[in-house]
């Protein structure tokens, strides 16, 4: 009977010690992925402080020197000054041009105003004008390279340069006409030397 007894007890013990493990073992591995949630989080967050917390590589001494304005450039004209603004026609632009008042400046080096809608494909300075035409109209950005100046002259000037302008060219009329006749004398003695030899 003691052995039976004995045998009982130990067979209780057994039984006890399985359900005791398996009752640990869910905990344990419950605990395992825990930790390794824990140890994913945190890995995540120290990439993302490192992320946000990352300073900006500098500029190269080229995009410097690139972004910075020239500091000498002028405005190559000036304001209320007259000027003439050459006419823009081609495919995609009809600007007919004309004479001028320059009304603004714009500084483009310091705000740039975004591509350029003058007819221009880039801007050739670092300004570009409002300017007001004589006749109505305007323009709000106007690139330098299609404006002049232009230059008022008295009425006495103006017939003058008329007259210049004539001579010059009834001067080149009458080169012309010269030049036709030597080339018509020319070719006649050709003709009158050929029917000298024929005969």
């Amino acid at each position: 009977i003691r052995g039976k007894h004995k045998l009982i007890c130990t067979g209780v013990a057994l039984i006890r010690d399985s359900i005791n493990s398996a009752a640990r073992a869910p905990k344990s591995l419950s605990s395992q992925r825990s930790r390794v949630q824990a140890g994913a989080c945190k890995s995540v967050r120290q990439a993302s402080s490192m992320a946000t917390t990352a300073t900006p590589a500098p500029l190269s001494d080229s995009n410097a020197d690139a972004l910075a304005p020239p500091s000498d450039e002028e405005p190559r004209f000036e304001i209320g000054e007259l000027v003439e603004v050459a006419a823009r026609t081609h495919p995609g632009a009809n600007f007919p041009g004309g004479t001028a008042k320059i009304k603004k400046i714009h500084d483009e080096r310091v705000k740039d105003g975004g591509p350029m809608k003058d007819g221009s494909r880039v801007r050739t300075t670092g300004y570009t004008y409002a300017v007001k035409y004589v006749l109505g109209g305007s323009e709000k950005r106007v690139d330098a390279k299609h404006i002049s100046s232009k230059r008022e002259v008295s009425r006495e000037d103006a017939a003058d340069a008329r007259r210049d302008a004539v001579a010059k060219q009834k001067a080149e009329r009458e080169a012309k006409e010269a030049a036709a006749r030597a080339e018509e004398a020319a070719r006649a003695e050709r003709k009158k030397a050929a029917c000298a030899r024929v005969a």
